[in-house]
């Protein structure tokens, strides 16, 4: 039988020059995630089913990868994180300090149909701030979310901040359905949807067909009907250089959230779904039996940062290169070449030691030119003479003999 040597549909091979631009989001997220004060956290990356379906509804149970163990549990492999958060706050958010800030980059599974920006194998930044209502706490999730932009080397100008109150938008919809939720997970669902998609679905979740058009009227006209409530929040959020749009059609589609809204796209939509999406939930953690205490949070997914980055020509050059090879001849004791490798590898640099017993050296010097290494070592029978080494600058062709004693 012939094995497959692709991936499964809607899953990545990383090869290191495509993990290289991974790696390199990763870094900027964790960065900019401490220099705000944020600790890293982990959970298990499959957790029993009743948690998300008491947390995030069942629309989310719908897209996971659950199972039946083998001690007849029924359990999902994580669809998104914020429900773990919430399980581990609920066990232990006694022993902490509020506010708690905390962020994550776990790897997470939906079995949807995939899409540019969406696989079922996908890593998602998630930073969450546990234990206060101040709306500053929600504009202290958006600083950070458009400086990791910044970081990536956007300008706020390329972006959007588009947001909205879930309990506004619920006392405002509530008069027009019988099934609040789901209406809402239609909204949620209107910029990948045509017009008459859309008016189809909203038809099917009003209490009357003349509720439509009031409907329509209220997505569309935000001007018109903007609360003073998120008047006040942009105010106060462009005191922090950050330019809010109300936006009704923000309103997560996820059951939790209970207050602000928020989602950051492009500006020229080349990536058609949100780049950051999050908000305020309230009781995530009390509903699990822990404290009853405000929260608020964001998620980003890597694999929506990396052609984003790509549509707008900022993904980072690719470099790899090593500090040194060292090259090796068969009489010669191998523990001298490895204090040498041990002396330069003690000062932070890279390098490369030949492990191939019959090449010889002008081979061993194709091999260090073709993966770009930037020095090249020599130690032979005239070098070990007085205990110095030969060392060639690839770049520059340029060679320096040094002492050992002097690496």
């Amino acid at each position: 039988m012939k094995v497959n040597l692709d991936p499964l549909k809607g899953f990545n091979d990383y090869y290191p020059e495509k993990y290289f631009v991974k790696k390199y989001i990763i870094d900027i997220l964790s960065e900019v995630s401490n220099s705000f004060g944020y600790l890293y956290y982990e959970g298990p990356i499959i957790e029993e089913t009743l948690l998300y379906e008491v947390k995030s509804g069942q629309s989310i149970v719908e897209e996971a990868y659950s199972f039946i163990d083998r001690g007849d549990r029924r359990v999902t492999l994580r669809p998104e994180m914020t429900p773990t958060l919430a399980r581990m706050l609920a066990s232990k958010s006694v022993n902490y300090k509020k506010p708690i800030r905390w962020y994550s980059i776990p790897v997470l599974f939906r079995n949807e149909n995939p899409q540019k920006a969406r696989q079922r194998e996908f890593s998602q930044y998630n930073v969450d701030i546990i234990g206060t209502s101040s709306s500053k706490s929600d504009i202290e999730i958006l600083e950070i979310s458009m400086n990791i932009m910044r970081k990536l080397g956007f300008n706020d100008d390329d972006l959007e901040i588009l947001i909205n109150n879930r309990e506004i938008a619920y006392r405002i919809l509530t008069k027009y359905t019988d099934d609040i939720n789901s209406l809402i997970k239609v909204i949620d669902k209107k910029n990948k949807l045509s017009e008459s998609e859309f008016i189809d679905l909203v038809g099917k979740n009003v209490k009357n067909v003349h509720y439509i058009d009031k409907i329509m009227t209220y997505l569309n006209n935000p001007e018109e009907d903007i609360d003073e409530e998120i008047t006040k929040f942009i105010g106060e959020a462009s005191k922090f250089n950050l330019n809010l749009i109300y936006d009704p059609t923000i309103v997560r589609g996820l059951d939790y959230y209970t207050g602000n809204v928020f989602e950051i796209w492009d500006k020229k939509r080349l990536i058609k779904r949100a780049i950051f999406g999050g908000g305020r939930y309230s009781n995530l953690i009390s509903t699990l039996g822990g404290e009853n205490v405000d929260s608020v949070g964001i998620a980003c997914g890597i694999e929506v940062l990396i052609p984003l980055l790509e549509a707008y020509d900022k993904l980072p050059k690719l470099d790899i290169s090593y500090d040194y090879f060292v090259s090796t001849f068969e009489n010669i004791d191998d523990s001298l070449y490895h204090n040498i490798v041990s002396k330069l590898r003690s000062k932070n640099n890279s390098v490369i030691y030949n492990v191939n017993n019959d090449w010889n050296l002008k081979k061993q010097l194709e091999y260090a030119l073709s993966i770009n290494v930037k020095n090249f070592i020599i130690l032979g029978e005239k070098e070990l003479a007085d205990n110095s080494i030969l060392i060639k600058n690839l770049g520059k062709n340029t060679e320096n003999k040094i002492l050992i004693k002097d690496l």
